[in-house]
C-alpha cells in the first residue's frame, strides 16, 4: 500500500472515530467535521462529479433539514458506513485500479488525437499531444512500479525505470532519442521536428499502453 493510501486510511479512521466518540452524545460540530471530511475524501479518490460524491452531498442535504436528534440517529450510522466502505477499497486496491482506469483512457485519448492530427497534416499539433502521451505514460508506469518521480524530468523518469530494470534494451534506446524530440516539441521549435518522428512516438506510446497497460486500456488504442 502506498503512502497516498494509507494517509487517506488514517485520515478515515480519524472520522470514523469521531463518528463513535459522539455517537451518544450529539456534537454539531463534528458532526459538520465528519460530512465535510467524507466529501474531501471522496472528491479526492473520486472526483468531484462522481456517483459517490453526488450521493453523499445529497444525503447530507437532506439529513441537514432533519432536527439534532434524527441527524444522530440516521446521518451518523450512513457516514460511518460510506466511509468504511471507502477504506474497504482502499485496503483492496480498488481505489487505485479506479484511478489508474482513467489515466490509462485519458493516455490512450492522447493518442487517438495524435494521430488525427497527423492524418490532418498538423505535425505541431500532434508532436505536443504525442510527446506529452509519451511523457504522462512514462511517469505513471513508473509510480505504478514503486517510483518517485512525480517531478522528475523526462531523462531522469526512464533512467530510474533503466536503473530498475522496467525498461531494457532496445527500448531503453528508443527513449533515448526520444528525449530530444520532446524537448524541442515542448520549445516549440517546430521546424526541428519531423512527421515521422512523431510517427514513432505515436507507435512507441501505442505500443507501450497495449503491452504495458493493458489489463487498465483493453484494447481500445490498438484497435484505434
Amino acid at each position: 500500500m502506498g503512502n497516498k493510501a494509507e494517509l487517506f486510511i488514517k485520515q478515515i479512521d480519524d472520522l470514523l472515530a469521531t463518528v463513535i466518540k459522539v455517537r451518544d452524545r450529539y456534537d454539531g460540530s463534528a458532526v459538520g467535521k465528519v460530512s465535510i471530511g467524507a466529501i474531501s475524501i471522496a472528491n479526492s479518490l473520486y472526483g468531484a462529479t462522481s456517483p459517490q460524491v453526488k450521493t453523499i452531498e445529497k444525503r447530507i442535504a437532506e439529513f441537514a433539514k432533519m432536527n439534532p436528534d434524527a441527524r444522530e440517529d440516521y446521518l451518523l450510522p450512513e457516514l460511518h458506513g460510506f466511509l468504511q466502505t471507502i477504506r474497504d477499497e482502499i485496503e483492496a486496491g480498488l481505489i487505485t485500479t479506479l484511478q489508474a482506469e482513467a489515466r490509462g483512457e485519458m493516455l490512450a485519448d492522447f493518442i487517438v488525437m495524435a494521430k488525427a492530427a497527423l492524418d490532418d497534416g498538423s505535425k505541431d499539433v500532434a508532436a505536443v499531444l504525442a510527446c506529452a502521451a509519451l511523457e504522462d505514460t512514462l511517469k505513471r508506469y513508473a509510480q505504478l512500479n514503486g517510483l518517485s518521480v512525480e517531478d522528475s524530468e523526462m531523462s531522469e523518469v526512464i533512467n530510474a525505470l533503466k536503473s530498475r530494470g522496467l525498461v531494457k534494451g532496445a527500448r531503453g534506446q528508443v527513449l533515448g532519442s526520444f528525449i530530444t524530440v520532446r524537448n524541442k516539441a515542448f520549445h516549440a521549435q517546430w521546424d526541428k521536428i519531423e512527421a515521422t518522428e512523431v510517427q514513432s512516438i505515436v507507435a512507441f506510446v501505442q505500443e507501450f499502453l497495449t503491452t504495458e497497460f493493458a489489463t487498465i486500456i483493453g484494447p481500445s488504442v490498438s484497435e484505434s
